[in-house]
């Protein structure tokens, strides 16, 4: 029987091949839309259907809805020192049906995405998918940063009431304060959830992170005690896998 640190190294292995891939992706599964909301004048967002010929959101199209046919993608990159700063929080929604992949980091660093594992600003993605009704399946989507800020995953995935598979794997090894607060609070049709590698907690890093998961029947790998610890407050509550 595998360990379970040989477990978490294979889907980390996993999450190292994928991680160069250079763009965020949407794959529309139906007819579907991708519209981007934000708070900010600074964000700079380019996207294309072909990763050839590339358009910067803003200008083309104020950040209006974009539609995606069913079986196409819809490729997005961004050239930004910082994604979201506290207060100006900048949100996807999709409607539809769609697969979510590609590096997250590709948000910051556009096609230069290699090696780059560490996130230097508050909130960095607060609120990123936030009700998202179109997202399905993230479970290509990767967040390589191992070391984080404050907050930077807070509510990503939020009340997402149709996604069913998370992102395979957290690598970080120490937490930061709610980082992973309330990431995926209210997805109610969530079965698969990533695991965490971490060793280290932090002031309420965890805190109600699958609350009101209905459809989670196991938990995720987690490689250090959620019993008694405040950090984790409420972090399976009302979730089938709570006493299991």
């Amino acid at each position: 029987m595998k360990s379970i640190q040989q477990i978490i190294n294979e889907k980390l292995k996993l999450a190292n091949v994928i991680d160069y891939n250079e763009y965020i992706i949407f794959e529309a599964l139906e007819d579907s839309t991708v519209g981007f909301y934000t708070h900010t004048n600074n964000i700079k967002l380019e996207y294309s259907y072909n990763c050839k010929d590339w358009y910067d959101w803003y200008e083309t199209k104020q950040f209006a809805d974009i539609e995606i046919k069913k079986g196409n993608c819809l490729y997005v990159r961004g050239f930004n020192k910082e994604f979201t700063t506290k207060g100006k929080y900048n949100t996807f929604e999709t409607r539809g049906k769609i697969k979510l992949y590609g590096n997250i980091m590709s948000l910051l660093y556009g096609n230069n995405t290699k090696d780059k594992r560490i996130l230097t600003s508050d909130d960095c993605f607060k609120y990123l998918f936030e009700e998202s009704p179109g997202l399905y399946d993230a479970s290509n989507l990767i967040l390589p940063a191992e070391k984080l800020t404050n907050r930077c995953y807070h509510s990503m995935f939020k009340n997402c009431i149709n996604l069913v598979k998370g992102p395979k794997v957290l690598p970080a090894q120490k937490l930061k304060e709610r980082c992973y607060s309330f990431m995926f609070y209210g997805c109610e049709s969530l079965e698969e959830a990533p695991d965490l590698i971490a060793t280290e907690t932090e002031s309420d890093c965890c805190r109600r992170m699958f609350k009101n998961c209905e459809k989670l029947n196991k938990k995720p790998i987690i490689d250090f005690d959620i019993s008694n610890n405040h950090d984790c407050f409420e972090m399976f509550k009302n979730c089938p896998c709570e006493y299991k």
